[in-house]
Formats: C-alpha cells, sequence, structure tokens
C-alpha cells in the first residue's frame, strides 16, 4: 500500500497514506465508497457527514480497504 492514485476504467480512487501518523485516506472519483466491501461501519470513517467520497481510517483497516480494491482489478495508475 502507497500514496498513490487507482485507476479501473473511468474510475480512481485518490490513496494517501502517513506511515508516520499511521493513517490512510480514500478520496473516490467516478464511484461511491461500498459500504459493504469496507471492514466495520464506514460511516464512523467519513470525515464530514457531506463528504460521502471520502474515508479515513487507520492503516490497518486502511490495508483491507486497499486490497480489496486491487481484488476488484483496480491498478496502480500513478
Amino acid at each position: 500500500m502507497k500514496t498513490c492514485i487507482l485507476k479501473k476504467g473511468e474510475q480512481s480512487i485518490s490513496v494517501n497514506v502517513s506511515k508516520k501518523k499511521g493513517t490512510c485516506s480514500f478520496k473516490y472519483y467516478g464511484m461511491k465508497p461500498v459500504r459493504g466491501l469496507a471492514p466495520g461501519n464506514i460511516d464512523s470513517w467519513a470525515e464530514g457527514e457531506k463528504d460521502e467520497d471520502f474515508i479515513n481510517t487507520d492503516i490497518y483497516d486502511g490495508q483491507l480497504i486497499w486490497n480489496q480494491h486491487i481484488n476488484q482489478g483496480f491498478k496502480i495508475a500513478f
């Protein structure tokens, strides 16, 4: 897992990893986070109730989300 852009077709996800802080964030473009894919309650991770396209979590749950996106066919764009 690293800071990058994940892409699949017209969908992309900006991933920002801070190993120093132990956090990871995902910003979704062209899609919404799928609630069933995230471990736990995604609502507790969303930063601000109005920003439904953003997940901010600890690095351990972030790794699970990263793995799920890679398994769905997302590739590192840059």
